[in-house]
């Protein structure tokens, strides 16, 4: 388990942010900042759009 400390200095972003995402309060963010944030976790995702 990864605690919001060490996902926000993974991300390269505050707690609070992660907080934000964790607690489902993603209308704060685009979706370009979210696919960011997700490639840095997950750089090996594939999304396409149709």
């Amino acid at each position: 388990m990864i605690t919001q400390r060490e996902m926000a200095e993974r991300l390269g972003v505050t707690e609070s942010r992660v907080s934000e995402i964790l607690h489902y309060h993603i209308e704060r963010f685009t979706i370009d900042k979210l696919l960011e944030l997700l490639a840095k976790i997950r750089p090996d995702v594939k999304i396409q759009v149709a």
